[in-house]
């Protein structure tokens, strides 16, 4: 495996930033940032016109665990047109003031999950 680049004081800070952020998640929240979202059907059905007819497009609504949905518009062919989220229901989920969680950042969410499962197992 090649060395790994030696990160800039910015890709440190934010990772500490992270790291303090996952530390104060619950248990489920911090599943979902580190692994991903678990989806489940939630609602679905046609979309209707300001009249109240049927449209030729769809709606579904899935739902995680940890309160998140996710809403997407689907046209006739059942093709993804839009996507949305939404947090109201998961309070303390988003990140304020720190940013989006990507490349090296991640790995603060990986080692808070891991280091709460050795303890766990420990407690055992």
């Amino acid at each position: 495996m090649p060395p790994r680049r030696r990160l800039t004081q910015t890709e440190q800070d934010h990772f500490v930033e992270v790291e303090t952020f996952a530390d104060g998640l619950s248990k489920q929240y911090l599943l979902c940032r580190t692994y991903g979202h678990s989806w489940q059907p939630h609602r679905a059905g046609r979309v209707r016109d300001v009249s109240g007819h049927p449209t030729a497009a769809w709606e579904q609504t899935l739902r995680c665990k940890c309160r998140v949905k996710r809403t997407m518009l689907l046209n006739s062919e059942f093709d993804i047109v839009v996507s949305k989220h939404d947090y109201r229901d998961a309070p303390g989920y988003l990140t304020e003031g720190i940013g989006r969680i990507t490349g090296h950042s991640k790995a603060a969410l990986r080692k808070v999950a891991i280091m709460r499962l050795i303890a766990a197992e420990e407690a055992a």
